[in-house]
């Protein structure tokens, strides 16, 4: 005797297919979470090698000229573009930039403006050149004695503070601040 029992088709239930598209999607996540944590770290290193290289051409700057480069605005924002200027273009202060003049030190040959392939500048000129970070934020200076040989109240340390605002993009007077959470600083 003949049975007419169909046999069960060998197929994926909904309820299947849903779990395993779950799966995916979760496994997708934390491979874009790690990507993005890996990203963040990479940057934060980068801009803490920057800020070393940067704080040893500003003590061999000090070594040849006897002080700090000096800034005009005493809480720091704005002033990488004086910091450029006395690391690379103009070091001797004689208003000819280092593209013309041989007989001027350069204390950062990565600040050239002709090789941005390191992207530690932003700017067409170089009366607008800033030095920026891994995430396109402009780095901080502040001459710990203002142009009169004065202490500058505003600094920090007593030679010069150096930072990058972070990855917010953000920084505020106040060490205390949240927005400084994230700041890189060489002090």
């Amino acid at each position: 005797m003949k049975s007419n029992k169909r046999k069960a088709a060998a197929a994926f239930t909904l309820v299947e297919l849903l779990a395993v598209v779950i799966i995916i999607i979760m496994l997708f996540g934390m491979v874009v979470g790690g990507l993005k944590y890996a990203q963040d770290k990479q940057a934060n290193e980068k801009t803490r090698v920057q800020l070393a290289r940067i704080g040893n051409a500003i003590e061999n700057y000090k070594l040849d000229k006897g002080l700090y480069p000096v800034t005009t605005d005493g809480d720091g924002s704005g002033n990488s573009n004086e910091l450029f200027k006395s690391l690379y273009w103009d070091s001797d202060d004689d208003g000819v930039g280092a593209d013309t003049d041989d007989d001027q030190k350069v204390y950062m040959s990565e600040l050239d403006p002709k090789n941005k392939k390191l992207g530690w500048l932003d700017g067409t000129s170089a009366s607008d050149y800033k030095i920026i970070d891994a995430w396109s934020n402009e780095i901080h200076y502040r001459s710990g004695k203002d142009s009169n040989g004065d202490n500058n109240t505003s600094a920090i340390n007593p030679d010069f503070d150096l930072w990058s605002p972070g990855k917010d993009g953000s920084t505020k007077d106040d060490p205390k601040s949240p927005a400084n959470r994230d700041d890189l600083k060489n002090h």
